[in-house]
């Protein structure tokens, strides 16, 4: 008999080397020789009963699959189960050597220690055997636990398991802040600050290949109000003057508080079920994963997420509500738990925030180019708030350390996502004309700009948390302290970046605006799969790939200090075709029809 966690092989009689490794999903590999590779996949979860995760574990009765490779091409391979021999089944082999068949284990197998014996052919056409050591778990015993143990706990989930994985989500962490930058720009609130009109450049064209800036438009429809619905007086004064009182000290509260602007205008005091329902959320989600720091239930997550994009502080009340529950309940306890309420955080009300940094939920447009115009900003608006939403929902297991079975649904993030963001924007749109004097009345909230001292401590506090975050990805280690150097240092340069000379011809060509986030997501899963391929080594690959992954924002940063004006080009429809041209693609990135 094989100890558990220990693999033999023989071939032709002699010993070879073999060995076995487990993860931490029970799932074990099998190695023999050079060529010969077996994968072990048990059906029922036992994680959370094991306490030797090396060993591989199964239950009695279930279901094992069992697959391989390097075996000789059309043979067939047996598989037993010791100590007392149980013949399990064979599978056949392809036309490569490969296989994967499923085998049930008997529903009175001894619990304990056992060998699992797998017998083939290699492809010199040697009698192979590899055996496993296993350990059988009683039925009873896991059924009565998995009664006791809620569905969304999950597995324990290592990103650093994952390289490749982890390649992804940096392509995609690339492009949000080159998004997020876009509405850093303009301050404000979740794109809610008024412009003045004395941009020489004026309106140039949403979805035009031209249109480099994100321009925030006033509401200027005449009219009278249609809609007047009963408001709370002293709740508007507190939702217009809190925002300006905190804008010196957190811009982001100030924008959040904003952002409901439009349904507080159309609504009036009904409004106020909806920070009630964040309450309400945030309590329920806590009481779903027990007080303990996991994702809440994808219906929860999807709530939540739906709630924060009609309604960013709403979604940030949730969140909040969700925190301060799980930290009373005692649910905090790690670095990753704190991690993981910074994900939750973030993804409940940011998806807004993201979305209007590419277009704004509302101007005013006339002709067949203010048709035009306002059809590309619901289709931006929609395209990179979805996108933002499920980049966000991706990386909530590795903040945690936890993966549910619900994981990988990013889909359905991004599709709940996508139809809240087209409902906002009808609804924004609808209050302009049926509440045209309100919605100028409560959009008159001017936010200050931040002193140059804080904006300085601000970006030391938040190249502090994105170093912290993204540790768990990449790891306590050089390349970790050159990516948050990387992080600040454009940050700063900001602040003096009007002293550099400007360099017109440079500002006329460079890619801006949601052409260079397309750019930059294009160039990152570009990189990246090339990082993937060239790199064997797994921890160098997450290395090498933060730090280069950041070298295309950065050149692009740089050359911007000194680019920072030019004549504006043309806006014609051969631009705006251009620019058409581009959200397709960009559809195409989002919804993984293209890499």
């Amino acid at each position: 008999m094989v100890t558990p966690g220990e693999a033999t092989a023989v071939i032709n009689g002699d010993a070879t080397v073999a060995s076995v490794v487990v993860d931490t999903s029970n799932k074990a590999v099998v190695t023999v020789g050079d060529g010969v590779v077996i994968n072990i996949t048990p059906e029922i979860d036992v994680t959370g009963l094991i306490g030797d995760s090396s060993v591989l574990h199964v239950v009695q009765g279930s279901r094992v699959e069992v697959s391989g490779s390097g075996f000789a091409p059309n043979s067939q391979v047996d598989v037993w189960l010791n100590s007392d021999p149980v013949y399990l089944g064979a599978a056949q082999t392809d036309d490569t050597g490969s296989f994967a068949q499923e085998f049930f284990l008997p529903p009175d197998a001894a619990v304990g220690n056992h060998t699992l014996t797998m017998i083939g052919l290699n492809k010199l056409g040697q009698e192979l055997s590899a055996a496993v050591g296993i350990v059988v778990l009683d039925k009873k015993i896991v059924d009565a636990s998995a009664e006791q143990t809620p569905t969304t706990d999950g597995v324990p989930f290592d990103p650093q398991s994952d390289p490749k994985g982890v390649l992804g989500l940096l392509a995609n962490l690339v492009a949000l802040l080159a998004l997020a930058s876009l509405g850093g720009a303009s301050g404000g609130s979740a794109g809610r600050r008024e412009d003045d009109d004395s941009d020489a450049d004026g309106e140039r064209g949403s979805g035009d290949v031209s249109d480099v800036a994100v321009k925030h438009y006033k509401t200027d429809i005449a009219g009278q109000d249609k809609l007047r619905m009963p408001r709370i007086s002293v709740i508007d004064r507190l939702m217009t003057t809190a925002p300006s009182m905190l804008s010196h000290r957190s811009p982001l509260i100030s924008r959040v508080m904003v952002d409901a602007t439009y349904l507080r205008s159309g609504f009036g005091a009904l409004w106020l079920m909806l920070p009630l329902l964040g309450v309400v959320l945030g309590i329920m989600s806590a009481m779903n994963t027990n007080f303990d720091v996991r994702m809440p239930s994808l219906m929860l997550l999807s709530a939540v997420v739906v709630l924060g994009t009609l309604d960013a502080f709403s979604g940030y009340l949730a969140s909040v509500v969700f925190a301060l529950a799980i930290l009373v309940g005692g649910g905090v306890q790690s670095s990753d738990s704190i991690r993981g309420v910074v994900g939750i955080w973030v993804f409940s009300f940011g998806v807004p925030l993201l979305a209007t940094a590419s277009r704004p939920f509302r101007r005013t447009a006339q002709g067949v180019v203010g048709v035009w115009e306002r059809a590309t900003d619901v289709v931006l608006i929609a395209l990179f708030g979805a996108w933002a939403a499920g980049a966000m929902f991706s990386s909530l297991p590795g903040l945690i350390g936890i993966k549910p079975d619900f994981a990988d649904r990013v889909s359905h993030i991004q599709i709940v996502v996508l139809i809240a963001l087209v409902v906002r924007y009808l609804l924004e749109n609808a209050v302009a004309i049926l509440a045209p004097t309100r919605l100028k009345e409560f959009s008159t909230v001017s936010l200050q700009d931040p002193s140059p001292v804080q904006v300085v401590i601000s970006s030391l506090l938040r190249t502090a948390a994105y170093v912290f975050v993204a540790s768990v990805f990449i790891g306590n280690n050089w390349a970790l302290w050159v990516g948050g150097a990387i992080y600040l240092i454009p940050k700063l340069v900001a602040l003096v970046d009007d002293a550099l000379p400007n360099f017109s011809i440079v500002h006329r060509y460079i890619p801006r605006g949601i052409l260079k986030v397309v750019l930059m997501l294009f160039v990152a899963r570009w990189w990246g799969n090339i990082l993937g391929s060239q790199i064997s080594d797994p921890e160098q690959m997450i290395k090498v790939g933060f730090v280069l992954l950041g070298l295309p924002g950065i050149v692009l940063t740089v050359l911007g200090w000194f680019a920072r004006s030019s004549r504006p080009w043309p806006s014609t429809w051969f631009t705006r075709l251009s620019g058409l041209l581009v959200l397709i693609v960009g559809i195409l990135v989002v919804f993984g029809v293209l890499p």
